[in-house]
Parts: C-alpha cells; structure tokens; sequence
C-alpha cells in the first residue's frame, strides 16, 4: 500500500524503517535459478534454434529475468520495528461524510462510536492504518475524498489496543 506517510511512520510510538520485504529474497532467488537453468540450458543442450524447445526455454528465461529486475529493483517494501516486527498495513472505507464522525470516535478512542460507523466496499472516506500485527499500537490517518484525490482529513491519530482491535474487527 503507498498510502502510509511518513507523519504516520513518526507518530508510531516505537521506531520504524522501511525495508524490502523479505518475501522479495525468495522471489529473487527463484527467478535466479530459473534464469541460470535456462543459460546453461541453451549453451550446454545444443538446442536447435528453429526447434519450440529453444523458444520455450528462451521464453520462461526471459520472464525469469524479467521477475528477477522486477524484485531486485522495484520489489515490495514494507515497514519494521527496532525489535524485528513486520508492522501491516490496511486502508478501511467509510461512507461519504463520516470524516468527522471517524476521526472523533478514533481520537476519543470512542469504541461504541467506532461500532456504530460500519465500513463499506471502497468510496468515500479512506482510513489509512499501519498496527502491530499482536494489536497492541497503531496510527491511523483519516482520508476524505475530494473529486480525483483523496487529502489527509486531520492530524495522524495514534490508537491503543481496545482502539485498534475495534476498528479491525
């Protein structure tokens, strides 16, 4: 998701960085394998080069390669903790004209509020949120929609346990 800010990042109350995802190394090294097979397939085997083989061979070599700049380059990245905690990422979408209403009952840390406003399929007011995968602490960010864009509502709003557990149920 490129929704998380760096205003959210800092108002975490451990410290973060962002780094490539560890999936990223997995993907990489496959599509290595892959790659170094096909060449060695082609230079040892003695392909002919009019034969299907050779195109298939050559085929899957180049979206290996392809898969490979892919991770090594632009790759996934995702934000950790001090401690080695992969933090997850969620945008959640509320009806059109709860802005207010979302962000109160968040900075309030207004559970019943929060279980009144029900999120829908997609539309309207974007919650950004970025949370400990145990659910202890989070920042969410309140997005209202504008025609074509979405702009942050108000300030990045930190949530507790009880918070946090009510907004993703």
């Amino acid at each position: 998701m490129k929704n998380i800010t760096p205003n959210m990042v800092d108002a975490l109350p451990v410290s973060a960085s962002k780094i490539y995802n560890p999936k990223n190394y997995l993907f990489i090294c496959i599509s290595l394998i892959v790659v170094i097979a096909c060449a060695l397939a082609l230079g040892l085997a003695g392909l002919d080069t009019s034969g299907a083989v050779y195109y298939l061979v050559v085929f899957v070599g180049a979206i290996g390669l392809a898969v490979l700049l892919y991770y090594a380059i632009g790759g996934e990245k995702v934000y950790r903790t001090a401690d080695g905690k992969m933090l997850k990422e969620k945008e959640l979408y509320y009806a059109n004209g709860s802005a207010r209403a979302l962000y109160e009952a968040l900075s309030k840390s207004d559970t019943a509020e929060l279980a009144k406003l029900m999120p829908i399929a997609e539309g309207g007011v974007r919650l950004d949120l970025l949370y400990d995968p145990d659910l202890q602490f989070g920042v969410a960010q309140v997005n209202a929609y504008e025609p074509y864009q979405y702009y942050a509502y108000e300030q990045v709003v930190k949530l507790d346990a009880a918070t946090l557990k009510a907004v993703l149920k």
